[in-house]
C-alpha cells in the first residue's frame, strides 16, 4: 500500500509505515509525476516480496 497525503507530519508517516503502508508521498511537497508514483508502487510490491521471503524461511 502507498499513501498519498497530504499531511507532513513525520510522526503521521511513521505511523502509517508501522501499519503496514511500504511508501507514502506527501502532497504539494514536490510535484508527484507518474515517474514517482510508478517508482514508488514497484518499490512497496519490492519491499513486500522482500518481506515475504523473509518470513518464509
Amino acid at each position: 500500500m502507498v499513501v498519498l497525503t497530504g499531511y507532513e507530519d513525520e510522526l503521521f508517516s511513521r505511523e502509517v509505515v508501522k501499519h503496514g503502508a511500504k511508501d507514502y508521498l506527501v502532497k504539494g511537497q514536490h510535484p508527484i509525476t507518474v515517474r514517482l508514483r510508478v517508482h514508488s508502487l514497484r518499490d512497496g510490491a519490492q519491499k513486500t516480496q522482500l518481506e515475504v521471503a523473509r518470513l518464509a524461511i
